[in-house]
This record gives C-alpha cells, sequence and structure tokens, in this order.
C-alpha cells in the first residue's frame, strides 16, 4: 500500500467517517445534534417532582423552592416570590439554558421577591415593551435577584440590551454580561441599565464586557452601583458617548479593590466613563481605568455638567486617548479631586491636556501625581482654566509634549483663574517645546491666571521652568 502524505490521510479519514455516518441511522444522527430537552425538578418537594418548562416549575413550587435545571428551556417566566433556580451541568458540557426565543424578557422578577440564579446561560431575549421603548432584553429586575456564575449573551432589545434593574442586583463569581445589544442610538446600555433608586453590586471577576448600545456600551446608571473583587467592565462600544459606562442624575459609582473599566471605546465622548449631570463618581485602593478610547473628549473620564469625580488609595486613570482629556476632562462647574497615592498616568492627547483638561476645579492632594503623559498638541500633563490647587506631595512630572515648540507640561491660558502651589508639592523633570517649559502661561488670553508658590516649587524641567507667552490664536479659545 502507497504511503499517505498529510492532504491523503486528511481524505482518507473523512472518506473512512463519511463512510462510518453513512452507517449510521438517520435517527441517531439526529438525536446527537439535537438540543438536550428541558428538565426543570423541584428538589425541595416530596418526593420531587419534574416539569418540561421553568414557567410551569415556577407555577407549582412553593416560596422558598429550589429549582434544578438541565438542558434547554425555552420560553420567558414571570417570578413573583422567592425563589433559587440552580443548573445542573454534564461533565464535558455546556451550561444548561434559559432561551427566550426572542419572545420579550427571558425573566421577570416583581417586586418583593428574592430570587438567585446560578450556572445558566439567558439567551435570545427581546426585552419588555413599557413607557417609552422596550427595556430588559434578558432580565427585568423590580425585586432582588442574585446572579452567580451565570452567562448573559446574545440578547437584544431597542432601549436596554440584556438588563432592566429597578430593584436590587447583584453579579457574583464568573457572571458575565456579553455580547448584548441595545439596537437605538438613545439605548440605556447594551449591558445593564441600573435606574434611579436601584442598586447593583458587580463582584468577584464578574465582567460586563463585548456589549454595544448609545449612552454606555455596557452600563448605564442613575442608582448605586459598586464594583468589587476583580469584577470589570470592558471591551464595551458606546454609539453615542460613554463607552464602558454612563453615569447621570444621582448616579453614584465606586470602584474599590482591584475593579477596573477599560479598553472600552465611544464614538462620541468618554471612552471609558461619561460622569455628567451632577453624577459621582470615586475611586479607591488599586481599582483603575485604562486603555480606553474616544474619538472627541476625555478618554479615561468625561467629568461634566456638575459631576464628582474622586480618585484616592493607589487608584489611577491610565493609558487612555482623547482628542482632548487624554486621562481625563473635567468641564465647569465639575470637579476633580486626587488623593492619597491616586495618578493620571501614561495618557495621551492630539490637542490639550494629555493627563487632565479642566476648567471646572482640580485638586491634587497628598502624593497624587500627573505623570508620563503625552500631547502631540499643548499641554502634557494639566491643561488648566479654572482654580488648581497642589498640596501636601503631589506632583506633575516626566510628561513629555516636546512635539509642538510652545507646549509645557502645564499650561494656563490668562482667564484670570488661580493656580496654587503648597507645601511640598512639586512640578518638576516635564518635557516642553522649544519654547515651552514646565508651566507656561498665556496672559493675552484676557486677565493674567494668578500664580501662587509656582516658583520655587518648580525645577528641571526641559527647556525652561515658568515660560510667558505672548501669542493668541487657538490657545484662547
Amino acid at each position: 500500500m502507497a504511503r499517505l502524505g498529510r492532504s491523503a490521510k486528511g481524505a482518507g479519514a473523512l472518506l473512512v467517517a463519511l463512510s462510518l455516518l453513512a452507517a449510521i441511522p438517520a435517527a441517531t444522527v439526529s438525536a446527537a445534534v439535537a438540543e438536550p430537552p428541558c428538565v426543570v425538578t423541584d428538589t425541595t418537594a416530596d418526593p420531587h417532582v419534574s416539569f418540561d418548562n421553568l414557567g410551569v416549575a415556577f407555577a407549582a413550587a412553593q416560596t422558598g423552592a429550589r429549582l434544578t435545571v438541565r438542558g434547554v428551556c425555552h420560553g420567558y417566566t414571570v417570578i413573583a416570590r422567592d425563589i433559587t433556580i440552580v443548573g445542573i451541568k454534564p461533565k464535558r458540557k455546556p451550561l444548561p439554558v434559559l432561551d427566550g426565543d426572542a419572545s420579550g424578557s427571558v425573566i421577570t422578577v416583581t417586586p418583593g421577591a428574592t430570587v438567585t440564579i446560578e450556572r445558566l446561560v439567558i439567551t435570545d431575549g427581546s426585552g419588555t415593551p413599557g413607557s417609552g421603548g422596550t427595556y430588559g432584553g434578558a432580565i427585568s429586575n423590580e425585586g432582588t435577584l442574585t446572579l452567580r456564575d451565570v452567562v448573559v449573551r446574545g440578547n437584544v432589545s431597542a432601549d436596554e440590551g440584556a438588563i432592566s434593574n429597578e430593584g436590587t442586583l447583584t453579579l457574583a463569581g464568573t457572571t458575565t454580561v456579553s455580547g448584548n445589544v441595545g439596537t437605538s442610538d438613545q439605548s440605556y446600555a447594551g449591558g445593564i441599565a441600573n435606574w434611579s433608586g436601584a442598586t447593583l453590586t458587580i463582584g468577584d471577576r464578574s465582567v460586563i464586557r463585548g456589549n454595544t448600545g448609545g449612552y454606555g456600551g455596557g452600563l448605564y446608571n442613575q442608582g448605586t452601583v459598586v464594583l468589587e473583587g476583580e469584577a470589570s467592565i470592558r471591551s464595551n462600544h458606546a454609539t453615542e458617548s460613554g463607552g464602558g459606562v454612563y453615569n447621570e442624575f444621582a448616579g453614584d459609582i465606586t470602584l474599590r479593590d482591584s475593579a477596573s473599566i477599560h479598553h472600552n471605546r465611544s464614538d462620541l465622548d468618554a471612552g471609558g466613563i461619561a460622569n455628567d449631570f451632577g453624577a459621582t463618581l470615586t475611586l479607591e485602593d488599586s481599582s483603575s481605568i485604562h486603555h480606553n478610547r474616544t474619538p472627541a473628549n476625555g478618554g479615561g473620564v468625561w467629568n461634566h455638567n456638575g459631576g464628582s469625580l474622586t480618585l484616592r488609595g493607589s487608584s489611577s486613570i491610565h493609558h487612555n486617548r482623547a482628542v482632548a482629556g487624554g486621562g481625563v476632562l473635567n468641564a465647569a462647574p465639575s470637579t476633580l479631586t486626587l488623593a492619597g497615592s491616586a495618578s493620571v498616568h501614561h495618557n495621551r492627547t492630539l490637542t490639550w491636556g494629555g493627563g487632565i483638561w479642566n476648567n471646572g476645579s482640580l485638586t491634587l492632594a497628598g502624593s497624587s501625581s500627573v505623570h508620563h503623559n503625552r500631547s502631540d498638541g499643548h499641554a502634557s500633563g494639566i491643561y488648566t482654566y479654572g482654580p488648581t490647587l497642589l498640596s501636601g506631595d503631589a506632583s506633575v512630572h516626566d510628561n513629555d509634549s516636546h512635539a509642538t515648540r510652545n507646549s509645557g507640561a502645564i499650561e494656563i491660558p490668562g482667564f484670570g483663574q488661580v493656580f496654587t502651589m503648597e507645601d511640598a508639592s512639586s512640578v518638576s523633570d516635564n518635557i516642553g517645546g522649544r519654547r515651552g517649559g514646565g508651566i507656561v502661561l498665556w496672559p493675552a488670553c484676557g486677565t493674567p491666571a494668578v500664580l501662587t508658590g509656582a516658583a520655587e516649587r518648580t525645577s528641571g524641567n526641559t527647556p525652561g521652568q515658568i515660560v510667558t507667552r505672548m501669542g493668541t490664536g487657538a490657545i484662547c479659545d
């Protein structure tokens, strides 16, 4: 027999496989590819009783029952009392599935119900019509809902891709909300919409990723959100603003532990987070916002219309990109505060403010820092025409804007603003343009800025320390 080459071996194996397949009865082949049947068992009933539909099983169950799910269950379920639903995964088989068949929200939890769902896939939901739109592609929650090791994927609705939360929602374990879409450009998140008065906790290694929505690719928030543990919001896309998150009105978001928001993108402002209309955003511990991008303003955070942004601990905003405000754009009357050893670093802008663009209120305290940022235009570290204070050991250092001859690490147009340095704060070791330096002033824009304590705290910058430029033009716009 002649030896088979690599391609001939493949052809020979294929012929054998086809011969064997032809010998298998058609019914057997069909059964091999058919989805596993739905089996829902009430393990708290005596004796145990099974159903082929989750809704029917729930209707028969008592308050506090534990239902186990095997296979693929189709349809939608409205849950109006306390219950636990657990997927039973056979060895080397995928998780059991709740498939909504695009017939509405797959799961609806009504007010007052406490529900836990574990180890299930929730998919193919299309949302529940409501006032002004269609909400909660996969889940609509008004009760208390915990998702543990659950996958919410492939859900689509006009106004919220996956989950609408008006109650208390917890994502635990390795819960993943991914691949969901809010189809309208005006949609509230592809992943989760957390409404006013609602509470969302994203913990452990849970993740919101790969979702697409209008305002907030991953998350839209008006309520209270905590990201903790190793939780993340990543790789989402906003067709409007807030690639990862859109936080507005009374929205309050806290990142703690090593939680992160990263690798998101928007088509308008705020690659990472839009913090708008008086919303509050706080980063603690070693949490971070990084590697986000936007073709407009605020690569990491767009802090706007009275938003409040605070970084403390060793939290950071880094490696983000934007046209203006590579790390943060802080627009009046918003406030930005860095404390502890928090930092804004390694961000990049095409125009103004590699680290921070500010016309709100900016405070650097403790040993916080703005460092190693880059501008292809002006102000590699901070562009500011709002009140700015550096105190404690705060520093602006090792920023680079050598590409533009007039640029500096900090640039202050002359609009009468106050720039104050106190204690052991410093501006040092930055690289400016040929006519730039550590701090560049533009008094010709109008009323000169008021600098206090800067001269003795500015050193080691190239080529100058504090440089005054008399030109006008775009810098005064």
